[in-house]
């Protein structure tokens, strides 16, 4: 029940930040945008149809393009994205003080940005999709292998093309900073919570530093094999992966054992596998399950 109400949680809030960000901030300073969005921005500077109609039409085809090619599972976790997404536009473009939070164009250029990116981002760490545009995308990458964010900013890219010829140069380049903001602030979101390190400990006393990571910190440990350069001498290292927090814990095991030991710390975007993404079933170390981060 908590992962279903976290699940819905973050699909509504994620699409609200999305459609609070065009209604406040692209919409009234004439910003171009890619994806669906977008594609509602020039219907509605070419025959003045309302924005959330548009979305609302093109999230009904992509999401029977979704179901088609990929399948029930997909459509079901976009199908709340797709009805709800234009509900908030229509609801927020009805508001007449969202039209005039702030008169500094680079300001709403920059809050559009993180928004969207945070909304969108947000929907996505769902598991699921705001629908529109987000869908080709994911179509090009089960039939053809195309990367999503190639697939992604292919789309988009296209997107903002179409509407140069009717938009001013300053809109088009605020756009650009909008769009390239928002891809930042979406990768910044999927990669929350995720944030591990990958350390590697090369030490005589590998055999201690080892025993103490995986009992008393109750990590999981690797020994690799090894030669020295200079002496040509067979050593093990060790090896563990964990999340930031208790990078210092780890540090003060270690040096305390040896403090001549040689750590290596590495940033790693995500981590999948036991202990991590799947119960940990080592005897001894805790309940499966365990969290090691």
């Amino acid at each position: 029940m908590r992962k279903n109400v976290t699940w819905i949680l973050g699909i509504l809030v994620g699409n609200f930040l999305l459609a609070f960000g065009v209604c406040a901030f692209v919409i009234p300073y004439d910003l171009i945008l890619g994806g669906g969005t977008g594609l509602g921005l020039l219907f509605h500077q070419l025959f003045y149809v309302n924005i959330s109609t548009v979305v609302a039409v093109l999230n009904a085809v992509m999401f029977a393009v979704g179901y088609f090619f990929l399948g029930k599972k997909f459509a079901f976790t976009t199908l709340l994205s797709s009805v709800i997404y234009p509900v908030y536009l229509k609801v927020l473009q009805s508001i007449p003080a969202l039209q005039s939070l702030t008169e500094d164009r680079m300001l709403a250029t920059i809050f559009a940005g993180i928004l969207m990116g945070a909304g969108v981002g947000l929907v996505l760490k769902m598991g699921a999709s705001t629908g529109g545009m987000d869908i080709p995308p994911l179509v090009f990458n089960k039939k053809w292998g195309v990367p999503v964010s190639v697939g992604m900013y292919c789309c988009d890219t296209a997107v903002l093309v179409l509407q140069m010829p009717f938009s001013q140069t300053e809109p088009i380049l605020y756009g650009l900073v909008t769009v390239f903001l928002s891809s930042f602030v979406l990768n910044r979101v999927l990669m929350w919570g995720d944030d591990k390190v990958q350390v590697f400990i090369i030490s005589d006393a590998y055999a201690a530093i080892g025993e103490r990571i995986l009992h008393e910190l109750n990590l999981g440990s690797s020994y690799i094999l090894m030669e020295s350069g200079l002496l040509g001498e067979q050593k093990k290292a060790v090896m563990t992966v964990l999340g930031k927090r208790r990078l210092k814990e780890l540090q003060n095991t270690v040096l305390g054992i040896d403090p001549e030991a040689f750590v290596q710390i590495i940033d790693i975007a995500t981590v999948q596998g036991r202990g991590f993404t799947l119960a940990r079933r080592y005897q001894g170390a805790g309940e499966a399950g365990t969290d090691l981060r």
